[in-house]
């Protein structure tokens, strides 16, 4: 009996169509438009059990995988940045690439083109691509975009000088036309000052979460910091003290992944796919000092998006690996665990929680 299509949610709520601790492998796992064939029983049996059936594929999957999106949408750029596309001809190409989980790269992407020097035109057609008749950019992608452009101001300044003082200009423009929170450049500015002093306190909240397994403290903690820009450094670090610690410590860091993030928690779907990102950047050295770093992060991944605090597709839409890369390895090894028959059930059952 083929199984009915996965309702259509909001991309941009954080969630799919299962609630946290539910079945999540509800669907199939494959391409769009795949209608896979269920294990000979009927979701009317009472024997049916939606989590001996491997991990759904979310709706939103982009049309392009990660690296043929990139090479498009760095092209319309370019070539708009250049002067040899229109306003009008940028946004109707780039809306016709129809990913809308991922619109925050063509934020990212077009302020590290044009600035300092273009500055305008990327004020320009920001504007229009968040204007409410074109609507091809949600706000939370232009915070996301923006956002990553910040954690790599002082890096990109050292190619593109004043790169710095245009991304200030260009925040402070797109503020004033009500496109960003008045918060959004202070709370920026504060995040790259106190970088070090915000780490510091997460390095603590970690230590503590480790040995008494408090997520209402942690949560207390990240609540406090009021710091959101920081937030996907701070899903990075959790990922990382998770992979150093004991089985049973794993399966208390992955619960704490996704304790902090979705609706009423400081932590957005958005930012853990950066903090993600981040990590998978870092894979290389990783896996140098710790061998099971692979094998872990894998597994954490999966767990991510069987708790749905990461949409599938993120697989094969990280724009932090490249083909070859460790990272790119940790994501066909996590693609691997949830196309496996009961998926959703075995990630869940990974790590022994009683070991500590």
């Amino acid at each position: 009996m083929q199984k009915p299509a996965s309702p259509i949610k909001n991309p941009l709520s954080g969630k799919g169509s299962v609630k946290k601790g539910g079945a999540g492998g509800k669907g199939s796992w494959g391409v769009p438009g795949d209608e896979l064939e269920v294990s000979g029983l009927e979701q009317s049996d009472p024997v049916y059990d939606p989590d001996d059936e491997p991990f759904t594929l979310d709706p939103f999957r982009p049309k392009l995988p990660g690296s043929q999106y990139k090479l498009v949408v760095d092209d319309i750029l370019s070539s708009f940045i250049a002067g040899t596309k229109t306003v009008q001809e940028a946004a109707s190409q780039l809306d016709s690439i129809d990913a809308p989980l991922y619109q925050f790269y063509i934020v990212s992407k077009l302020v590290k083109l044009g600035l300092p020097s273009r500055k305008d035109e990327v004020a320009f057609l920001l504007k229009y691509l968040c204007s409410s008749a074109r609507g091809l950019i949600h706000k939370d992608h232009l915070v996301r975009g923006l956002g990553d452009a910040f954690l790599h101001m002082e890096e990109w300044n050292l190619d593109a000088p004043n790169f710095s003082d245009a991304l200030i200009a260009l925040t402070k423009d797109l503020v004033e036309t009500d496109l960003l929170m008045s918060s959004f450049l202070s709370s920026n500015l504060s995040m790259l000052e106190h970088r070090s002093e915000l780490k510091s306190r997460i390095d603590r909240a970690l230590e503590e979460f480790f040995q008494e397994f408090d997520f209402t403290e942690f949560t207390k903690t990240l609540k406090e910091l009021d710091c959101s820009p920081f937030h996907g450094q701070v899903i990075k670090y959790v990922i990382r003290s998770a992979i150093e610690k004991p089985v049973g410590k794993i399966e208390k860091g992955a619960q704490l992944l996704s304790n902090v993030s979705g609706p009423h928690q400081p932590v957005t779907m958005l930012q853990v796919m950066q903090g993600v990102e981040l990590v998978l950047a870092e894979c290389e050295d990783l896996a140098l000092d710790n061998p099971r770093c692979k094998e872990v992060l894998s597994q954490l991944i999966a767990r991510l998006i069987v708790d749905e605090s990461l949409p599938p597709s993120f697989l094969d839409h990280v724009f932090a690996v490249a083909q070859g890369d460790v990272g790119q390895e940790v994501l066909n090894m996590a693609t691997e665990l949830l196309n496996e028959p009961g998926a959703a059930q075995r990630v869940r059952s990974l790590w022994d929680s009683t070991e500590q």
